[in-house]
C-alpha cells in the first residue's frame, strides 16, 4: 500500500509540471502585448487629452511647415529728376520736368553766364543722320527762347559710333549734352571728358573745368547722381611711368575740385590709366591732344 501511494504522489507532481508547460506559451505572450498596448494607448492618451500637448506639437510642426513669406516684387525707381530723352530718328523732346531742376548748367549760366558760350550738342547714332543730331539740339534751344542768354546759345551735332542706346522707358534714350564755354580758355569740356592743353597742368585755371565741376557738384548735393568715378589719362610723349603719375594727378587734381564744390570725398575714386587707353592716335598733334584727358564716369 505504501508503494501505491508514493506512486500516485508522483503521477500527481507529473500532470501538475505537464499541465504548466502547456498552458504558459499562450496567456504570457498574450499579456505582455496586452500590458504594452494598454501601456501606449493609456500614455498617448494622456498626453493628448489630459494634457493637450499633442495638438500643440501639431499646430509648431505645421507652423514650421508654412511658406516663407514672399516679398513684394521690386519696383523700378524713377530718377528723381528727369532729363532730355529722345526716340530713335526723332528730335521731338520727351521731358517729364523743368530743364532747370534736370541740369545745373542753367541754373549757373543764369548766374554766372556774361560771357560766356552755352552749347548744346544733339547726338545722332548708328542709323540715324546727322541731321537728326542737329534736330534734337535745335528742339532744345527753342525751350531757351525766352532766356536773357538765348542769343548766346550754339548748336552742333556729334556722332556716336554705336547702336541707338535705349536707356530709359522702353524706347527713350539720352541723346544730347550742356556744355558751358569760356571761348578765351584754353581747356575744353566735352561728354564728361576734360581736355588738357599741352603743358598745362592746373584745371584751377580753367574757368571751363570750374564750369563743369560746379554742376556736377551742384547735381550730387541735389540727388541727381550719387557718386563720381574720375579716370585719368595721357598721350604717349615721355616714360610710361612718369605718364601713369601725371595722369594720376590729373584725376586727384579734379576730384580735389570736386570737394571743394562741395561733394563728398568718399563718393569720388579716381584711377589712372596713363598712356595705355588713347583715345585717338599718338602719330598727330591733333590726336594726343585728345588723349590728354581726364574722363568722369557717373
Amino acid at each position: 500500500m505504501a508503494s501505491s501511494a508514493v506512486s500516485s504522489s508522483s503521477k500527481t507532481t507529473m500532470t501538475i509540471t505537464k499541465t504548466i508547460k502547456k498552458r504558459s506559451p499562450l496567456w504570457i505572450p498574450f499579456w505582455i502585448v496586452l500590458t504594452g498596448l494598454w501601456t501606449f494607448l493609456s500614455g498617448d492618451w494622456y498626453v493628448c487629452v489630459i494634457n493637450k500637448a499633442c495638438n500643440a506639437e501639431k499646430v509648431a510642426v505645421v507652423a514650421t511647415t508654412l511658406p516663407a513669406v514672399v516679398p513684394p516684387p521690386v519696383v523700378k525707381v524713377v530718377e528723381k529728376f528727369e532729363r532730355i530723352f529722345f526716340k530713335n530718328n526723332q528730335s521731338e523732346i520727351f521731358l517729364t520736368n523743368s530743364l532747370e531742376d534736370a541740369y545745373s548748367e542753367i541754373g549757373i549760366m543764369n548766374t554766372d553766364g556774361a560771357n560766356k558760350e552755352f552749347h548744346i550738342t544733339g547726338y545722332y547714332f548708328n542709323g540715324e543722320a546727322e541731321a537728326v543730331g542737329m534736330a534734337r539740339a535745335e528742339s532744345i534751344k527753342e525751350r531757351f527762347a525766352d532766356y536773357p542768354w538765348f542769343n548766346q546759345i550754339k548748336t552742333k551735332a556729334q556722332q556716336i559710333t554705336k547702336d541707338f542706346p535705349l536707356s530709359k522707358y522702353d524706347t527713350y534714350a539720352h541723346a544730347s549734352e550742356f556744355n558751358i564755354v569760356d571761348t578765351s580758355d584754353k581747356y575744353r569740356v566735352e561728354r564728361k571728358t576734360i581736355y588738357f592743353a599741352t603743358n598745362a597742368s592746373d584745371p584751377q585755371a580753367s574757368n571751363n573745368i570750374k564750369l563743369y565741376l560746379k554742376g556736377v557738384a551742384e547735381s550730387f548735393n541735389r540727388g541727381v547722381i550719387d557718386k563720381v568715378h574720375v579716370v585719368g589719362h595721357t598721350d604717349n610723349q615721355g616714360k610710361a611711368e612718369a605718364n601713369y603719375q601725371l595722369a594720376s594727378n590729373r584725376a586727384l587734381m579734379i576730384k580735389q575740385m570736386l570737394v571743394d564744390f562741395g561733394m563728398s570725398a568718399d563718393k569720388v575714386t579716381t584711377e589712372s590709366q596713363g598712356e595705355a587707353q588713347p583715345a585717338e592716335s599718338n602719330d598727330t598733334r591733333e590726336g594726343r591732344q585728345l588723349n590728354r584727358r581726364v574722363v568722369l564716369d557717373y
